[in-house]
């Protein structure tokens, strides 16, 4: 299952001057990877989620279905997205 999920970070407002994680991700590592650089330098925003969307892992990302969120602090406690926490 997890090749045909996608993670979106939305935007967060222009309060964050650096970099942020926004945009969608294909893969996990590369998510949660994101994550830790910009929380070591900033911290998350509070209530910041990380949307998941399932697909029919074609290159068009067709189909693509909302499964939840999960609080971004979760993700990085756990270090990568634990599906029985997203929620609907």
């Amino acid at each position: 299952m997890s090749d045909s999920l996608l993670y979106r970070v939305p935007e967060v407002g222009p309060q964050w001057p650096d970099y942020f994680p926004s945009g969608t991700y294909r893969d996990e590592a590369r998510l949660v990877a994101a994550l830790e650089a910009f929380s070591r330098r900033h911290g998350l925003p509070q209530g910041f989620s990380v949307h998941v969307y399932e697909t029919d892992a074609t290159p068009l990302d067709i189909g693509r279905k909302h499964v939840g969120t999960i609080n971004a602090g979760s993700v990085l406690m756990a270090g990568e997205i634990n599906m029985g926490k997203v929620k609907d």
